[in-house]
């Protein structure tokens, strides 16, 4: 059977149409392996997976979900909540809400069975054994919480607005110590966000990042790994996603702004696309997307929500191309961005935020078409 040439493909518009026209919406290209017969060599076209509605909260929209050991939690709007597996809820108590700012967590597991999360700069701690959850209030020295990590068996938050890190007593994130803080000294630009890979602690600023490590000293125990400030900082504190055993994240620095790399060794490497960046650029408030991953049969994706961008953009490690998702509305007869904001894995399932509703989405490949729950505007 003869094949059709430049048919499968990414999202490809360029400034100039003449070259390259190409939009990929709601299908991610795959290209088979093994020995097919016949096989068309640029691959297949798949459908998106597809949402069906699972659990929802008291509130939204949902701000993040963290799934471990068998369990799963969830913030939407200012209400913090435990994911049974019979889809029902249980409300743990109230958080901080800033508009739709997304919430950071952390947990200790079983070594402390403590939760921690930072949301609109205040510290909550769940008791995992006890389900009490308590607002730490005695840390006025390091607010705002921008955002809050496990890491060598110690809580670290990351102070917003400053260049500051603290570190809570082993194994207790309600337990801190104003004196148990290290500030970066290497570049004066302030930290945004902070994030965990391979034994290392990433710390990122608007124009620069850098590793840090645990040495073991034991007066100062995180210390920068020498000579690895990176000229790369990070455009959306929000972007910043673990996937493929590394970090993605929207970067930026003095230059300019908005290319996704991920991070290789101590050092950053680009993977957008001259069209995404193209959107990217054009978009306004590109600061305040959330870049979110998961992986399913075979394909490990990096999903950018920006809300002033008609879609959403997402990259495909397994074949290094980016196609866009969306919510197409048959009444305003255009798209806008894809439901999804968050996700985990959690109960065999992926589980996916609403950034509009309380909703949380099943989703699933096997899922040929949205379910989208009652309330949900486009």
């Amino acid at each position: 059977m003869a094949t059709i040439p430049q048919v499968v493909g990414p999202s490809g518009m360029v400034y100039s149409r003449n070259a390259d026209a190409e939009r990929t919406i709601n299908w991610f290209v795959e290209s088979p392996d093994g020995g097919a017969k016949g096989r068309n060599p640029q691959g297949q076209l798949v459908p998106r997976p597809g949402l069906a509605p699972g659990w929802t909260l008291s509130a939204g929209p949902v701000r993040g979900i963290f799934g471990q050991n068998g369990r799963a939690f969830a913030v939407g709007g200012n209400s913090f909540e435990e994911l049974l597996p019979s889809r029902k809820t249980t409300v743990l108590g109230t958080v901080g809400s800033l508009e739709t700012s997304p919430v950071a967590f952390a947990s200790s597991g079983t070594q402390s069975n403590q939760l921690a999360l930072t949301s609109a700069g205040q510290l909550y701690v769940l008791d995992l054994t006890t389900n009490v959850l308590t607002h730490v209030t005695s840390i006025n020295f390091m607010q705002p919480c921008q955002t809050i990590v496990f890491f060598d068996s110690t809580f670290i938050v990351l102070r917003g607005g400053t260049r500051q890190i603290y570190y809570s007593a082993l194994l207790d994130a309600t337990s801190w110590d104003p004196l148990q803080v290290e500030e970066v000294s290497l570049f004066s630009d302030n930290l945004v966000q902070m994030a965990t890979s391979h034994e290392t602690i990433w710390l990122f600023g608007s124009q620069h990042s850098i590793p840090y490590i645990d040495t073991g000293d034991a007066d100062i125990p995180f210390q920068p790994v020498s000579e690895t400030v990176v000229e790369w900082g990070v455009s959306a504190p929000w972007s910043v996603a673990s996937l493929d055993n590394t970090l993605f994240a929207l970067t930026g620095n003095q230059n300019g702004r908005d290319q996704v790399m991920k991070i290789n060794g101590y050092n950053f490497q680009r993977v957008s696309s001259f069209s995404s960046e193209i959107f990217f650029n054009r978009a306004e408030g590109m600061d305040q997307s959330i870049g979110w991953t998961y992986t399913e049969a075979g394909h490990s994706f990096y999903q950018v929500y920006a809300p002033q961008m008609q879609t959403s953009w997402t990259y495909d490690v397994s074949t290094d191309l980016w196609c866009e998702r969306s919510q197409w509305s048959p009444t305003l007869r255009r798209h806008f961005p894809h439901l999804g904001r968050c996700h985990a894995f959690a109960f065999g399932r992926h589980l996916v935020g609403d950034r509009q509703s309380g909703t949380i989405y099943e989703q699933s490949l096997t899922f040929t078409t949205d379910r989208i729950a009652q309330g949900t505007g486009l």
